[in-house]
């Protein structure tokens, strides 16, 4: 099995997959539960959600914890291709991403063959902090003395 696979298990670059999309994904799940008390300016990401971060590259996830992954991965798969226009949507992923002939039929018994060594394998050489970028969209005078402390500002 490609790194590619298991960082993203569709085909996509491991190297697109770093922590920007953990942070992205933890912070916008954090947004959604608290969009009523957040004001419209600049939040740090909550640090719980960095030491879930941390986590994922110091430890393997459990064995129950991958189990639930993998089913629910292998499940939406399932689901996803039960229609014409699912199938078509697939093909059409394979087309794009120059994947394998054989990745929609391979795909299920790929996932359920990554293993929690696995998971911190890629982890650790895939999410790096060092290489994150942070992306806000917004008017730079409005925004730029909120976001300055956390780094150089490019245009």
């Amino acid at each position: 099995m490609r790194d590619e696979d298991l960082a993203a298990a569709e085909g996509h670059p491991a190297s697109v997959m770093d922590m920007s999309f953990a942070n992205q994904a933890l912070a916008a799940e954090f947004v959604v539960q608290n969009a009523k008390s957040l004001g419209r300016e600049v939040h740090r990401i909550p640090r719980d959600l960095d030491a879930e971060i941390a986590r994922l590259k110091a430890e393997p996830p459990s064995e129950k914890e991958l189990k639930g992954i993998q089913n629910y991965l292998t499940g939406t798969f399932v689901l996803q291709n039960s229609s014409r226009p699912g199938i078509l949507s697939q093909l059409e992923f394979v087309h794009l991403h120059g994947l394998p002939a054989d990745y929609l039929n391979s795909y299920v018994a790929r996932v359920s063959a990554v293993t929690p060594e696995d998971i911190q394998r890629i982890t650790a050489k895939y999410i790096q902090g060092d290489k994150a970028a942070i992306v806000i969209a917004g008017d730079r005078k409005v925004i730029e003395e909120q976001v300055t402390p956390y780094g150089k500002i490019a245009s």
